[in-house]
């Protein structure tokens, strides 16, 4: 009895030994995985809260950099899906890339968007709406107005092929 008693308590000292402490390793990927999503695939994503990007079958991954590093300058203007993983959960952000810059010109009573590129030029040829809402272009103002604007909502700017959420 004396020795299956001791067998017992030398294979459970080997068992706890054996084990490592996983406080000091890795909780997540060490890598992003950045997918290339559809203006559709925006909009869906944008109009239903619920819905979960993993829902989306977003495509073939394009590209995956280290997790605290930015991948901008080999990105290509379009929208992209970013995934990573922390702990048991997977982490989404969908983010814009492009040329499009968007500044908001004072006025107390109207909506008044200035869209232009890096450099500064104007761009006219976009679809700009707030909500259901579209924003017509202004050639006396040189930019998108919406008069007497008190509407609420998700700013959408669709410009050769890609979408903008603001």
């Amino acid at each position: 009895m004396r020795k299956l008693l001791l067998l017992a308590a030398l294979l459970s000292y080997c068992y706890v030994h054996a084990q490592k402490n996983l406080a000091g390793s890795e909780k997540g990927s060490i890598y992003t995985y950045v997918y290339k999503l559809t203006p559709k695939q925006v909009l869906k994503l944008s109009n239903y809260r619920h819905l979960k990007p993993e829902q989306l079958t977003p495509g073939q991954k394009i590209d995956s950099f280290p997790y605290n590093d930015e991948p901008t300058s080999r990105l290509a203007a379009g929208n992209y899906l970013f995934v990573k993983a922390h702990g048991n959960r997977l982490h989404y952000q969908v983010r814009s890339f492009g040329p499009l810059r968007i500044n908001l010109v004072k006025n107390a009573y109207d909506l008044s968007l200035f869209l232009h590129d890096i450099n500064g030029t104007a761009i006219t040829n976009a679809e700009v709406s707030i909500g259901n809402k579209k924003i017509p272009f202004s050639n006396t103002h040189n930019y998108y107005l919406l008069k007497r604007a008190k509407q609420e909502g998700l700013l959408t700017v669709k410009l050769d092929g890609s979408i903008y959420l603001f």
